[in-house]
């Protein structure tokens, strides 16, 4: 751990400011001019420690024994303080984990929900995938696609599930109104109940398929976990 202190500065610096933009992503109020002041302490801080270990030629020639012996005292301090540097450079990064995993609860929804909207999307232009040769073009109740009859996906199934997409996405644009208006301690709005439900029996539907296309079900599996982080953070599991 010290060869890393003294030798690779940068490095140590690199990781100070990966850890405080990774804090700033996921919550952690800081402003730009704090996060360069600390980055400047950072570097202070380094530069101390790298000075600590370097003597001059010149300044070893004018000391003798005595002079050497007082200097030496007198940076005992300092070099007290260095060693417990370490510690208090993992103290401040504890900090700020903590800060981060201690977000809102209203901020945890939100997040949760539009990573599931983000997974709820990608389902869905897998399953036209797989049943339309155009799935950017072709819509429909029937499937076009060969991989269609190879997973299973029967135009009953796909026209299920359609329609359970269409009000899954319906469902999730009035839960993400709701949650703006959301306080800590109100009940959870229904509409994310409703809206957790729909990934539910899409996922039921997708599991029925043929193991060929487990990226469907995968896909959807993400946006159910997602949507029970949601429902987590607003008390309702």
């Amino acid at each position: 751990m010290n060869t890393i202190w003294k030798a690779e500065p940068t490095m140590v610096l690199s990781v100070i400011s990966a850890g405080l933009a990774l804090g700033m992503g996921f919550g952690l109020h800081i402003t730009t001019q704090q996060m360069g002041l600390v980055m400047a302490f950072a570097a202070a801080v380094l530069g101390l420690i790298n000075r600590s270990q370097v003597t001059s030629p010149a300044s070893l020639q004018a000391l003798t024994p005595g002079t050497l012996a007082t200097a030496q005292d007198a940076a005992q301090p300092v070099k007290d303080t260095i060693k417990k540097l370490p510690v208090v450079l993992l103290a401040c990064g504890l900090v700020t984990w903590f800060a981060c995993a201690s977000l809102p609860l209203k901020q945890k929804a939100v997040i949760g929900l539009q990573a599931s909207e983000s997974a709820l999307e990608g389902a869905h232009n897998i399953e036209r995938s797989l049943c339309f040769v155009s799935p950017s073009t072709e819509q429909g109740g029937h499937c076009t696609s060969p991989q269609a009859a190879i997973v299973k996906l029967t135009d009953q199934k796909h026209q299920q599930i359609a329609g359970i997409f269409a009000k899954a996405f319906a469902d999730e644009i009035k839960a993400a109104i709701l949650l703006k208006a959301w306080k800590a301690g109100d009940p959870a709005p229904n509409d994310v109940s409703t809206y957790d439900a729909d990934l539910q029996q899409i996922l039921t539907i997708a599991k029925t398929l043929d193991p060929a296309a487990a990226s469907l079900v995968t896909q959807i599996q993400s946006a159910v976990d997602s949507s029970a982080a949601v429902l987590i953070a607003l008390g309702v599991k």
